[in-house]
């Protein structure tokens, strides 16, 4: 059984990439963040949910596009959803993270400086916990880019 997690320790042993994290770099990597990205074949999106639910309500609903926070989710939300190869979903979903790292440079320079390990969970109260497993894909996802762009980063500055 894996430890308890103690939110006190968001920014010191680790981030929390959610809305309502304690830094600034776990709230900009929540996929509601208004973290606009331009992605090369898509287009421009106000966050990476509305990219999300445009994908999952079959790239047609465009109003979706410069959503962000819980107006991204709620819409899409209420959009009828439409069979999508998960393989495919994730590669696109790891992309548009990547682009709205790159494009945003006060985010880019904060995650390719952090150390601390990613995690995502929900706080209510003082203890009321909840780490949904379905989101682990996401922190590893984060932790591969983070290792890419501090490798690019070195060659670079050689």
């Amino acid at each position: 059984m894996a430890d308890p997690i103690d939110p006190s320790k968001d920014g010191k042993e680790h981030i929390n990439c959610w809305t309502k994290g304690r830094t600034w770099l776990g709230q900009e990597l929540s996929n509601l963040a208004e973290t606009r990205f331009k992605h090369p074949e898509h287009g421009t999106f106000g966050s990476v949910e509305a990219y999300w639910y445009w994908l999952r309500t079959g790239r047609i609903h465009n109003v979706l596009r410069p959503l962000f926070g819980h107006s991204a989710k709620s819409s899409g939300m209420k959009l009828p959803k439409v069979e999508v190869d998960e393989e495919e979903f994730k590669k696109l979903i790891r992309e548009a993270v990547r682009l709205k790292i790159e494009q945003n440079p006060p985010l880019k320079k904060e995650f390719v400086e952090s150390k601390l390990p990613f995690m995502h969970y929900f706080v209510y109260g003082r203890d009321a916990i909840r780490d949904n497993p379905k989101h682990a894909w996401q922190m590893e996802l984060l932790e591969e880019l983070r290792s890419e762009m501090q490798s690019s980063e070195t060659v670079v500055e050689a």
